[in-house]
């Protein structure tokens, strides 16, 4: 039953990141194909980047963090060590999409 539950939750709320970062990498994979320019690659990097840590914390919720709260073995200091890394990736991933979308931006408006 714990699976099922666990299984459950997985869909329910980290398959919606899953798709989306996937569509998200698709798209620059593509946009890498046609320009091979430096904000294509650093947009794929973050985009890749973002779908790997929605794999990984949806793979951690499954076995570790269920496992932390069920047996109240789980205190705020082991969540911060477990999310913490997380966080700061995400944050790389996402500062890497935001400086694609702003360098195509701008080379967009540049040769207006």
């Amino acid at each position: 039953m714990d699976v099922f539950i666990g299984l459950l939750m997985l869909f329910s709320y980290f398959i919606y990141w899953i798709v989306a970062w996937l569509a998200g990498t698709v798209v620059a994979v593509k946009l890498f194909r046609r320009e091979r320019g430096r904000a294509q690659r650093v947009g794929l990097w973050g985009f890749a980047i973002m779908l790997a840590n929605s794999v990984i914390r949806a793979s951690l919720w499954l076995s570790v963090v269920q496992w932390l709260l069920a047996g109240t073995r789980g205190s705020a200091g082991v969540m911060v060590a477990i999310y913490l890394p997380l966080a700061i990736i995400d944050l790389v991933g996402l500062g890497c999409i935001v400086y694609a979308f702003w360098a195509l931006g701008k080379a967009r408006v540049s040769a207006q």
